[in-house]
């Protein structure tokens, strides 16, 4: 289906809620809010994380795709793909993660690819980051840390399992997707998990998106960042539009165009990172996979992230369905029902209009009364 959206009218996205209060009774919660113009066609959306909806059963998946430590024989696969940009704070990008070769104390000599948390023990990255005779046994992460030289050796996690996307191919490139199982859940203050995007029909041409990570900041140069910078960007081309620059194979169903200023984005060691839209509960729109060779952010040849809304199935057959979202309300209360008693909540009340643009989003903390 063709979505033809004018980028201009990206310029007004909906105005964020204000005044957001939230009560408790019976195991409810009842969510309050004002907002300052005529709603002239917006919704609001209510998004929380429950824990209990993530998978506890294990999968039964061929060992080729779910590995242990059982290795995988091939090539290691260079990842193509912050040049320019500016200096990034853990706390606006507390959902990257930096993907380390254990037994290399330098976290910075160690980092070879960035990954994202989606949930408190799963870790979604790029295949082509972990393939090529990669296992478990052989990777760490770090969380909730921007500067590479200060992670400690316990501030890895280790990695349980590795799923890796049954249709990914090396060469050409196709399904660029892999999940990270860790041991056990991130208890860092500085790390937050976030949603993916589930809407195939976003996002659209020139939604404004950021990426993430510590990769090269010369281009054409494989160097080791120890200081994490983000670049702003984006999207090119809405869905179903098989176009990205001067591409020659581009399929939007399974991937997504990151554009920006001619020489700032990803490069060369930020492949599997993020690629979000978004502030105060950021989406995961995508996950960096490739560029052009030799080059880095080029605006002749975008750099291409995997699109996540097509691998919703894919994700959550493994991970669960830990994001609840209600959407589409169209007055300035609701109620969210079954929940935990005692349990503590964030909830994340945004705007959104009729094509898909969002506000920032706002929180507000609750414990569930019975």
């Amino acid at each position: 289906m063709k979505i033809h959206t004018p980028r201009t009218t990206l310029l007004d996205k909906p105005s964020r809620p204000l005044n957001v209060e939230a009560e408790s009774k019976s195991g409810e919660v009842l969510i309050s809010w004002d907002y300052p113009e005529k709603l002239n066609g917006v919704s609001f959306s209510i998004q929380h994380y429950e824990a209990g909806e993530l998978k506890n059963t294990p999968l039964n998946i061929d060992s080729e795709v779910t590995r242990g430590n059982v290795t995988r024989s091939g090539e290691s696969t260079q990842e193509k793909m912050i040049i320019g940009g500016e200096k990034a704070e853990i706390v606006e990008n507390s959902h990257i993660v930096a993907l380390l070769a254990s037994g290399v104390a330098d976290a910075t000599q160690a980092r070879f690819c960035a990954g994202s948390l989606i949930a408190s023990a799963w870790v979604i990255t790029a295949a082509h980051c972990v393939d090529g005779g990669k296992s478990s046994s052989n990777i760490e992460i770090s969380t909730g840390i921007a500067d590479l030289s200060t992670v400690k050796q316990e501030d890895r996690l280790q990695v349980k399992n590795i799923h890796i996307h049954e249709g990914y191919l090396a060469s050409p490139l196709t399904h660029d997707l892999a999940l990270l199982e860790l041991s056990t859940s991130v208890t860092s203050t500085e790390a937050n998990w976030i949603p993916w995007e589930t809407n195939i029909q976003l996002p659209l041409d020139g939604t404004e998106i950021k990426t993430a990570g510590w990769g090269s900041t010369v281009a054409g140069e494989a160097t080791k960042e120890t200081i994490l910078r983000q670049a702003q960007g984006s999207v090119l081309f809405n869905p179903a539009t098989n176009r990205c620059g001067q591409w020659s194979t581009f399929d939007s169903s399974q991937w997504l165009c990151v554009g920006g200023e001619e020489k700032i984005g990803s490069c060369l060691g930020d492949g599997g990172g993020p690629v979000t839209t978004g502030s105060g509960l950021p989406v995961l729109l995508g996950v960096i996979a490739w560029g052009p060779e030799g080059d880095c952010a080029s605006t002749r040849l975008p750099n291409v992230a995997a699109r996540l809304s097509t691998y919703d199935d894919w994700i959550s057959q493994r991970v669960g369905n830990p994001w609840k979202k209600a959407e589409g309300i169209t007055w300035f209360t609701h109620a969210i029902k079954n929940l935990q008693v005692g349990q503590d909540y964030t909830f994340f009340i945004t705007t959104n209009d009729q094509i898909g643009r969002r506000s920032e989003s706002v929180s507000v903390n609750i414990t569930v009364k019975d």
